[in-house]
């Protein structure tokens, strides 16, 4: 029921941008606001500038784990969810060519669980992602290609139970790479709509996992995921 209830609130939540980007577009559009520039006068669609967005989508993974106290084999977990969030980035356009700077901060429901340490079940729930990634993109006026790769932050939590009671829990950050393409289009002069997939690496780093009573489980954590995400862009300003 938690987990259905973030996948609400995240289509609620781009539900709202969405439209709040869509709605200050179509004001611009309508009432002149000057932000919005008239290319239909043989005037290509310029890229360059700030904007800032939203988006959301569905990701796929896998997270591992071992567990060096205890000595048993590595235990993987396949994991998935949703992603919803926003971005801000930057864009400079030479002719054809698009070189861009790009952050965003994506909340997350990607979780999973199976059995392991023989007779315990483990969880393992990515609690969100956070990313800086440069762009590089072929521009056809109004369409755009591109490819991105840079740096991945996301924290991710572990729980070990034993028939419903937790034995081992905590969580940490761990810090990976992307890569990703992906296709945006202005559907105004102001507001663009993308479709991206992205590749994220999360590597892997010691979580210390508390027991409860002064005494932790060191766990070599680690995890990546494959996601498909659809975002809208309002353009700020060149």
């Amino acid at each position: 029921m938690q987990h259905l209830h973030r996948t609400m609130l995240a289509a609620a939540l781009t539900c709202w941008g969405f439209c709040l980007l869509v709605g200050n577009a179509w004001a611009g559009e309508v009432f002149g606001s000057g932000a919005v520039r008239n290319n239909s006068a043989g005037h290509a669609y310029r890229w360059s500038g700030l904007y800032a967005g939203v988006h959301a989508g569905y990701a796929t993974g896998t997270s591992d784990a071992d567990f060096p106290l205890i000595g048993l084999p590595s235990n993987d977990i396949s994991v998935d969810g949703t992603l919803y969030g926003g971005h801000l980035g930057y864009n400079f356009q030479f002719g054809s060519t698009l070189i861009g700077i790009e952050g965003g901060f994506s909340g997350s429901s990607i979780n999973g669980s199976s059995g392991c340490l023989i007779i315990m079940t483990c969880e393992r729930e990515v609690e969100w992602l956070a990313t800086i990634a440069a762009r590089i993109g072929y521009v056809m006026d109004r369409t755009m290609l591109y490819a991105m790769g840079g740096i991945a932050w996301g924290e991710i939590s572990t729980t070990v139970s034993l028939s419903g009671c937790t034995c081992f829990t905590g969580s940490e950050t761990n810090q990976g790479w992307l890569v990703g393409f992906g296709m945006e289009y202005a559907i105004t002069n102001r507001l663009a709509g993308r479709i991206e997939y992205v590749h994220v690496d999360l590597g892997s780093s010691t979580h210390a996992l508390d027991a409860g009573g002064g005494f932790t489980e060191p766990a070599r954590v680690g995890g990546s995921l494959d996601a498909l995400r659809l975002g809208a862009n309002l353009k700020l300003g060149e």
